[in-house]
């Protein structure tokens, strides 16, 4: 017999306890009751953690149960049960059990060191940074030098300061290039913003205060979050990318139902999302599902234990909300063959496409001429005023890439379904048949010169360049200054992308050019209409070095709009480098067409 068994049978007195375990009258010995515990050590070394929470359940089952001199006996290994068991709900993200088991332990050994830490993780995942940081203190005074507690208190005490301020230090990932290795975690930050009806699409969410440019309207990490590697080749066709999108969705659903699952707070979150099966879309939330760190994991009940979210109706409540999907480049892969000589036009890399979902961002409605835009770092999206925001106005954000003329922003918003009523759209509708048409006559002229360097022709006609130029030229008569011409020039940035760039390779294209707005005119007009477009700094590098130096300081202005408000170093070196990460990312709902990253 084990020397542990013997040492409790001795404690013990060698005594059978009776107890009445699932409805069935069963006879436990001291040394099956520590087998028990044993079992549940070993499938939890082995990672069966479902396993080892029904091993330490029975046990605890058995001591509760068990003649009140026996409990006493037993306390040592019940708090050790407790324990245990709350790391397992750990394991299998269940974090308002860990949480509750913790407690009850603490009950048992108020000062129990395992206990104490492992509740400051499971609040600090139910994003009770202050809570969790109380437990930390508390743990790291019986265990100063304990490295692994004090990272862990650093973790929550950071969260905890983000979420209280709404300050985020992302100069590590900026200056390193935004690579993937370098990708902080953030905690979620709501700033003084509340869901109202909305004027422009059923409800919206609204700035109570003023926010600057640059300002951080919301922070929030993902409910969920897919996604899958594949290679360029796949985008060229070796396997269906709708396909891919499709199992991306359904993966993300899949996701966001076992969060839900686990979280009352999250469940709430996915019921307040317009559905006509689920909510009325004249429903408003109140903010109090969305806020965090104030005490209110343990607020909104218990999932019941019979509960069963419909992922078909989940699935077509995503879609009725903004999702994002954004596509990040990785590194050469090595060891892959090369296909240069089979006439690929590309490297081999691989590039991430992800689908991810977010509560109370997705209660942001779109514009064409939008005061916030997103950046999303890792699964955090940062919400970031680009204009000054009045309290009481709706913040909005692009769904799609608006730097396009109305015929085709009006194609994307007819798929998300809906029809924008921005200034901006409102204006270019104004402009009649004629400016309709002059658009066309660009679009059709700019596809014909892309489609001959496509097909690999080294020089573009200067006959052919010389008739875009005067197409752009016309665009003067709807609007040769001020708000107008900022509007207009902003529908063509693609055009004037493309014309300005090849003047600075073909000779026959840089007298054509000089009729044109200047790169640093076309930047002008970005911020004007789609502030926060990291475009405004590619048109910026354009430029001579000479002449660079000399707008470099209204560049980093530019850049506060999109990064937010960073030390100036940083924004200086978004300016002078080739940071291509920060446009990236692409934001639409599951029915808007396939726009690629740049």
């Amino acid at each position: 017999m084990d020397s542990n068994v013997e040492e409790m049978q001795k404690r013990l007195g060698g005594l059978q306890i009776s107890q009445k375990l699932q409805g069935q009258a069963k006879s436990f010995s001291v040394a099956e009751f520590l087998d028990l515990r044993a079992k549940g050590n070993q499938l939890f070394v082995h990672g069966d953690w479902k396993g080892a929470i029904s091993c330490y359940s029975k046990c605890i089952d058995f001591a509760l149960s068990s003649k009140q001199e026996i409990y006493k006996e037993a306390m040592d290994v019940l708090v050790f049960c407790y324990s245990n068991r709350a790391e397992a709900l750990l394991k299998v993200e269940e974090y308002a059990k860990a949480v509750e088991d913790c407690d009850k332990a603490l009950q048992l050994h108020s000062t129990h060191l395992k206990s104490l830490f492992r509740k400051g993780r499971a609040l600090h995942e139910l994003k009770e940074y202050n809570l969790a940081c109380l437990c930390f203190r508390l743990a790291l005074e019986q265990s100063p030098a304990a490295e692994e507690i004090k990272s862990h208190y650093e973790k929550s005490k950071k969260f905890n300061e983000e979420n209280q301020q709404g300050k985020f230090n992302l100069s590590a990932y900026f200056l390193n290039g935004c690579r993937g290795k370098d990708i902080p975690e953030v905690s979620n930050y709501i700033g003084p913003v509340i869901i109202k009806k909305s004027s422009v699409h059923g409800r919206g969410l609204f700035a109570s205060k003023e926010f600057e440019i640059g300002d951080f309207v919301l922070v929030e990490n993902a409910i969920a979050v897919s996604g899958i590697y594949r290679r360029l080749t796949a985008i060229a066709g070796k396997e269906n990318p709708s396909r891919m999108i499709d199992r991306l969705k359904q993966d993300t659903v899949e996701k966001a139902i076992s969060c839900a699952m686990g979280s009352p707070r999250i469940l709430r979150q996915l019921q307040d999302l317009t559905n006509s099966s689920w909510l009325n879309e004249t429903d408003v939330p109140e903010m109090e599902a969305f806020k965090i760190n104030n005490g209110s994991w343990n607020k909104f009940g218990e999932n019941p234990e019979n509960l069963h979210l419909n992922p078909f109706e989940l699935r077509k409540a995503m879609e009725f909300n903004a999702l994002i999907i954004y596509i990040t480049q990785e590194e050469d892969n090595p060891g892959e063959p090369d296909l240069s000589s089979k006439g690929w036009v590309f490297n081999m890399k691989r590039i991430t496409e992800r689908c991810g979902f977010w509560g109370l961002a997705s209660f942001i409605n779109h514009s064409c001429f939008p005061n916030a835009k997103y950046m999303v770092v890792g699964k955090a999206m940062f919400i970031i005023a680009v204009r000054r925001i009045e309290a009481g106005e709706e913040i909005t954000v692009p769904y799609c890439r608006t730097l396009a003329p109305l015929v085709r922003r009006e194609k994307y918003c007819t798929q998300m379904g809906f029809r924008c009523e921005c200034k901006r759209c409102v204006f270019e509708r104004s402009l009649g048949p004629s400016f309709l048409k002059l658009t066309n006559e660009i679009l059709a002229s700019h596809r014909w010169l892309m489609g001959d360097l496509a097909n690999g022709l080294t020089n573009v006609s200067s006959r052919d360049m010389e008739s875009l130029v005067e197409l752009l030229l016309q665009l003067k008569k709807f609007g040769a200054d001020g708000e107008k011409k900022h509007l207009i020039n902003a529908s063509f940035v693609h055009v004037y992308y493309f014309v300005l760039s090849s003047a600075m390779v073909y000779v026959s294209v840089q007298v054509l050019s000089r009729l044109l707005p200047t790169s640093m005119e076309v930047a002008e007009a970005i911020q004007h209409a789609v502030p926060g477009s990291a475009a405004s700094l590619d048109l910026f590098r354009l430029l001579p070095k000479v002449q660079m130096d000399l707008h470099l300081e209204k560049a980093t202005e530019d850049g506060i709009t999109i990064i937010g408000k960073q030390k100036a170093r940083v924004l200086k070196t978004l300016v002078a480098s080739k940071i291509d990460a920060v446009s990236q990312s692409v934001m639409r709902t599951w029915n808007a067409p396939d726009v690629k990253s740049r």
